[in-house]
C-alpha cells in the first residue's frame, strides 16, 4: 500500500513538473495554452499601471532637467542685458547733465527735459528728447529750428546712438 502511495506521489510530482515546463516554455515563446484568467488580467493591468506611473514620473523629470540645462544659457543672457542697461543708464545720466549745462549757458537753466529711450528688436537704442521752456515757446519758427540744430550737435555719450529733439 505504501508503494502505491509513493508511486502516486511520484506520478503527481512528475505530472506537475511537466505542466510547469510546458507553461514556462509557452511563456518564453509568448504563446499561452490557456486563455487569460482574471488573475492574469489583474496582473497585466497592474503591470500596465506601474509602467504608466513610471512614465508619468520620468517624462516630467526629463523635461525639468532639460529646462534647467538649457535655462542656464538663457540666464547668462539676462546678466549681459542687465549690464548693458546699467551702462546705458549711466550714459543717460551724463547726457542729461550735459544738456542741462548747455541749456543753462543759453539762459534756460529751469528748462524741462524729457528723455525717452526707444529700444528696437535688435537692441539698438534711439533717444527722443523733448524740451520745454518759456523762452523756447516765445521763439519764432526759424529761431526754434536753429536752436534744435544747435542741440542736435550735442552727441550722446557713446557717440553712435541717434538722438531726436523736439519742443513741447
Amino acid at each position: 500500500m505504501r508503494n502505491a502511495v509513493v508511486k502516486t506521489r511520484r506520478n503527481m510530482i512528475t505530472r506537475n513538473m511537466s505542466k510547469n515546463i510546458t507553461r514556462n516554455t509557452a511563456r518564453v515563446y509568448g504563446v499561452s495554452k490557456k486563455p487569460y484568467k482574471k488573475k492574469n488580467r489583474k496582473k497585466i493591468v497592474k503591470a500596465r499601471r506601474r509602467i504608466l506611473l513610471k512614465l508619468l514620473i520620468l517624462v516630467p523629470l526629463v523635461i525639468l532637467i532639460a529646462m534647467l540645462f538649457f535655462g542656464t544659457n538663457v540666464a547668462g543672457q539676462d546678466d549681459i542685458r542687465e549690464t548693458k542697461n546699467d551702462y546705458y543708464h549711466e550714459l543717460e545720466g551724463r547726457y542729461m547733465e550735459v544738456l542741462k549745462a548747455e541749456l543753462s549757458r543759453k539762459g534756460m537753466g529751469s528748462a524741462g527735459i524729457t528723455m525717452t529711450s526707444i529700444i528696437d528688436i535688435k537692441g539698438d537704442r534711439t533717444y527722443k528728447v523733448q524740451l520745454h521752456h518759456e523762452k523756447i515757446g516765445k521763439m519764432d519758427e526759424e529761431a526754434r529750428e536753429s536752436f534744435l540744430e544747435y542741440m542736435a550737435t550735442i552727441d550722446f555719450a557713446d557717440g553712435e546712438t541717434p538722438v531726436v529733439y523736439s519742443i513741447l
